[in-house]
């Protein structure tokens, strides 16, 4: 799954715990939940070339592994909601000339987004795209 040249790059701004708490994760440890989650990511962002992965967490810094990869970063909301911060960061992304996509299952999230002009994508859909790219390679 190439990226196309003169096609914008596109960043995945994902709810994390939106994410895992909508029925996707399996063994109900958030925290080794989220590691696998970020490593899975780093392997579908080997594939998309010109796709990265913006995951933002409630809160402050706790571990879940490395919070910088070639594919993928890890924000965390101090201060601020993770809505607020998800929803800044892809309308400034989209501003910088960089598709934003909003990944989450938060209808209110999902209303924000769609108000500030960002594209959506719940989180069923976001998988399936994941796991078609990764089921490519193979």
């Amino acid at each position: 799954m190439n990226f196309k040249p003169g096609r914008k790059p596109i960043v995945y701004c994902i709810d994390g715990l939106n994410y895992l708490r909508s029925g996707l994760g399996i063994c109900g440890d958030e925290e080794r939940e989220m590691s696998d989650f970020l490593a899975w990511l780093e392997s579908a962002g080997e594939i998309l070339e010109g796709v990265s992965f913006r995951v933002i967490l409630d809160g402050g810094h706790r571990d879940v592994g490395p919070t910088r990869r070639a594919a993928v970063s890890v924000y965390f909301s101090q201060g601020e909601t993770a809505d607020d911060l998800l929803v800044e960061q892809a309308v400034f992304l989209n501003s910088s000339g960089v598709k934003a996509i909003a990944v989450s299952d938060d209808g209110t999230l999902r209303e924000r987004a769609r108000a500030a002009g960002v594209k959506i994508m719940d989180c069923q859909s976001f998988a399936g795209f994941c796991r078609r790219a990764l089921s490519e390679t193979k």
